[in-house]
């Protein structure tokens, strides 16, 4: 049951969750014009690699397939796209050489009359949408997890068999371990979880402390 959860839970998350700079923006217009190819070929290098040099984006798009693109147009393309928002510069922490050593993804059952039961507390929420945000922004930042804990995101699942789920990077397994036993199941709404502890990235290689498959 738990390994068709996370067999699930992957790929629900990986055609829903990228880290990378490149913003989900459909079919937006650019000024007068739609995306065309070439705009395209350059989103999708950049979201395969956002670390990627802006010259080496002709030599990935032959790479790839497509038609060379010369390296001028990467340049006015990229800033056009830039202007619209379709691609953002932004800051990116390496969690792990921070000392956030191991990370979790943990599937939250919800009870849905349980969790619009409201009470007196300043944080109290009473929908999925409301504790999604509470888990990230408030309960990873109690005294208990603060410095020792950073939730990633939290993502809300239609249609699949957990309601919510939890990636999140801790320092060592002890902490991972307290925060889905004493914190996330001990709260309203909440009727159980399933969690696993992520091994492999392929976007980010091993995710283990040393980068060894066998230290685990």
């Amino acid at each position: 049951m738990i390994y068709l959860l996370f067999k699930y839970l992957d790929r629900y998350l990986n055609e829903v969750y990228s880290a990378s700079v490149v913003k989900a923006m459909g079919r937006r217009k650019r000024k007068s014009e739609t995306f065309d190819d070439r705009d395209e070929a350059i989103i999708h290098c950049i979201e395969q690699d956002p670390a990627i040099l802006l010259k080496a984006i002709p030599t990935a798009v032959s790479k790839r397939g497509g038609k060379s693109i010369p390296y001028p147009t990467v340049q006015r393309r990229v800033k056009d796209l830039m202007g619209v928002g379709v691609v953002e510069h932004r800051y990116y922490i390496n969690w792990s050489k921070a000392g956030y050593l191991v990370r979790y993804r943990v599937g939250i059952l919800i009870d849905p009359a349980a969790l619009r039961k409201s009470s007196s507390k300043s944080n109290d929420y009473e929908t999925q949408e409301q504790l999604a945000l509470f888990i990230r922004n408030e309960l990873a930042q109690t005294e208990a997890f603060k410095d020792k804990l950073v939730v990633d995101d939290v993502h809300i699942l239609l249609g699949g068999p957990v309601d919510l789920s939890v990636d999140f990077y801790a320092r060592d397994d002890k902490t991972a371990t307290e925060f889905i036993i004493n914190a996330l199941r001990l709260q309203r709404g909440i009727s159980n979880t399933v969690s696993a502890k992520l091994a492999f990235s392929s976007r980010y290689g091993w995710l283990s402390k040393d980068g060894n498959e066998q230290s685990w």
